[in-house]
Order: structure tokens, then sequence, then C-alpha cells
């Protein structure tokens, strides 16, 4: 398996067992993005689920088709989330993620990266 992945929108590794996927800075988002997304990290993950560190903190913008597709397809091969945000575009993000699905695995919101690490080291 790959070590360390990388894109034009974010970059991902595994570390004990958990998956980071850290988005670059400035990054805009559309439908085509998130699906080449979804797509890097399902043929990253190699059919095996993860919980998921997830900064998205780099994130300006992302526009209603990618959220949706996200909330809906985004989803695979996930066991539990822990979004790490900063300011309020990328927390209210996460938090319409949350809400949007019940999604039967937790999803929790950070804006101290190390509570978001410790979280999901705990699952």
């Amino acid at each position: 398996m790959q070590k360390h992945y990388s894109n034009i929108y974010a970059e991902f590794w595994i570390e004990d067992h958990i998956l980071y996927v850290i988005f670059k800075p400035n990054t805009i988002l559309n439908l085509q993005g998130a699906k080449k997304i979804v797509a890097d990290r399902l043929q990253f993950q190699q059919s095996k689920e993860y919980a998921v560190y997830c900064d998205i903190r780099g994130l300006l913008k992302v526009d209603y088709n990618a959220r949706i597709y996200l909330t809906k397809e985004g989803i695979l091969g996930i066991i539990a989330i822990a979004f790490i945000v900063d300011e309020h575009r990328t927390e209210t993000f996460a938090k319409y993620y949350k809400i949007s699905r019940k999604f039967g695995f937790p999803i929790r919101v950070f804006r101290n990266p190390a509570e978001g690490k410790a979280y999901i080291h705990q699952l």
C-alpha cells in the first residue's frame, strides 16, 4: 500500500490505522473536485475502512453540488471523522456535513488539531 498520496486538492496518508486527509491551502472545491478526492481516497484505502482525521482549514469554498456529493458518496470507507476547522467558513461546512445525513458513525468538529487527533486515536 502507498504510504502517501497527493492530488491538487489534498494530501492523504495512513498512520496508526488512521487516514489523514489534509486539504491544501486556498482550495475551491466543485463537483468534479469532490469526485476526484473521493475516487483517489477510495483507491488509496484499497477497500479498507478507516477513521479519518480530515483537516479542512485549507478550503476556501465548497459549492453546493460538491457538498451534496460528499455527504452521499464521500462517506464510503469511513467509520468515523474528526474535522479540523479554523474559522466560520470551514466550521460551517463541517457542521453541514455532520447534520445533513445520519451516517451511522461518529463525526466531531474540532478547532484544536491536537484534540481532533486525540479523539480519532481513541476510537
